[in-house]
């Protein structure tokens, strides 16, 4: 089956036509390949978004021009920021290509002052269905909404950043999101703005080869085997339920959107308690909820087994490590499988998964997933579609929680006060439902990302406020704020 491309993606603009090599302009320099990660996102690219969407309010006054001067400084600062890639025209042999000149777009959207979840509709309406446009770049745009009508250093502003999962996990999200909020208010005092860490690496020779020795070669093929054996085994006597509550997913119509809830200070407080006197992690409890809540529409009778994608953050791993200030995706998951259903409580749950992930990131499981990357990701498009067709149409799916524990936002700068710092993200091929969270200003912020057309609106709806009230319920009886 081929994908339809055409008809997913902004048809007749030339925006996603494979540029070949012959057609690289002057003045455009290339950099490097992709790496096997990098050119496995931009192959999901190709078939629908998949970017990561960072957001922050800022309640204070802001100068467009301040904005403006601070992401283009943010620009040259990174240079994946200045990036387009090419490839050969049968679509193999992908490449950054450093183009000069090219601003990252910004969108200006004004609301009233009253409308706070405008920039959840935005999100979904707009950010989370449109490409990026990768042939001509650069990799990220922005939307700038602010308030009307509010009084002088009273009006909000919502931060908007899409960058493309290509050169971006949620580590560098952040840290471009927060870095462009310091550098803003630095311009719009008239501060010369403070020299940024080192953000760039290699550009010749990208990453695929900077994991440990213990997974390369011999050793990693080793780990690859066993692994394999082991997940087979584990299939075999715990043979995954498929994700599917409304209706099997259609490649050609795969659109996504998301839902986002919250846990305020005194029930997040006493969830930390909770979790420390269960021993699980707040990630393992999240999943867990989440899990149990998905099982109680899937099979509300028997017990079923779902699967539970964890990212892990590979920088500190690989050799040398990689700061959290140098932009790109050097993330992996591991996997856990946890039984639901037949009145299992979402402790039960919790502590399963978090068994899982903690014995699983021990033996490197997320590394090895790079290394197996490494060796098996598809050159094109073209060379992808049997395996991702498969994946999508057979696969069980899984539940993907995204967990940004380690990133933490000011709660001011200068005279602006700032909060809601969050992100969301579109789940990859095997993904249907992708819960990212993190913890910000005293708030557990919960962004529920589903497939449309697999998972409606209603159903995730019920699937994150059911999970909400389980944890809430655990630690307070219920009262608590989902808001």
């Amino acid at each position: 089956m081929a994908f339809p491309l055409v008809d997913m993606r902004n048809a007749g603009d030339g925006v996603n036509d494979v540029t070949p090599v012959d057609a690289v302009s002057a003045g455009v320099q290339i950099q490097r390949d992709l790496t096997a990660m990098e050119r496995w996102c931009w192959i999901i690219n190709q078939i629908f978004p998949h970017n990561v969407i960072p957001r922050i309010r800022v309640t204070g006054d802001i100068h467009e021009g301040a904005l403006r001067a601070a992401l283009d400084h943010l620009q040259q600062e990174n240079w994946l920021l200045r990036t387009a890639i090419a490839a050969e025209s049968d679509g193999t042999n992908p490449r950054f290509l450093e183009i000069p000149g090219r601003s990252i777009p910004v969108r200006k959207v004004i609301v009233a002052s009253h409308d706070s979840t405008a920039w959840e509709r935005e999100v979904n309406d707009v950010e989370l269905r449109e490409f990026i446009d990768w042939k001509s770049g650069p990799l990220l745009r922005m939307v700038h909404m602010s308030s009307e009508g509010s009084a002088k250093g009273e009006q909000w502003h919502d931060i908007i950043l899409t960058v493309s999962h290509i050169i971006a996990d949620g580590t560098t999200a952040f840290m471009l999101l927060r870095r462009l909020v310091e550098l803003t208010h630095q311009f719009q005092i008239g501060d010369r703005p403070t020299p940024s860490p080192s953000r760039d690496l290699d550009r010749k020779s990208g990453s695929d080869n900077w994991l440990p020795r213990t997974h390369l070669g011999l050793w990693g093929s080793a780990r690859e085997r066993l692994f394999k054996t082991v997940n087979q085994a584990i299939s075999r006597f715990r043979p995954p339920s498929r994700m599917v509550i409304d209706r099997p997913e259609e490649i050609s119509v795969r659109e996504t959107g998301f839902i986002s809830r919250q846990i305020r200070s005194e029930p997040l407080e006493l969830l930390y308690v909770r979790c420390r006197e269960e021993g699980v992690t707040v990630h393992s409890a999240l999943a867990g909820a989440l899990a149990v809540a998905t099982g109680r529409v899937l099979s509300p009778a028997a017990k079923i087994w779902l699967n539970i994608s964890s990212p892990v953050n590979c920088r500190a791993d690989m050799v040398p490590a990689i700061a959290p200030s140098v932009v790109g995706c050097y993330a992996a998951s591991v996997s856990a499988m946890v039984r639901v259903g037949d009145q299992r409580s979402m402790w039960d749950a919790a502590r399963q998964i978090n068994r899982e992930v903690k014995i699983r990131r021990r033996a490197g499981e997320h590394l090895n997933r790079l290394f197996v990357m490494n060796r098996t990701c598809p050159q094109s498009l073209k060379d992808s579609e049997r395996a991702v067709s498969h994946v999508i149409r057979n696969g069980p799916g899984s539940i993907c929680v995204s967990s940004m524990k380690e990133f933490t936002f000011p709660d001011a700068i200068g005279d602006w006060t700032l909060d809601g710092a969050q992100f969301v993200g579109a789940p990859s091929v095997h993904v249907t439902l992708l819960l990212t969270t993190n913890i910000s200003h005293g708030v557990l912020q919960c962004n529920l990302s589903h497939v449309y057309n697999v998972i409606s609106a209603v159903h995730a709806k019920e699937l994150i406020d059911d999970a909400i009230a389980m944890l809430e319920e655990s630690v307070m009886g219920g009262v608590g704020s989902r808001r």
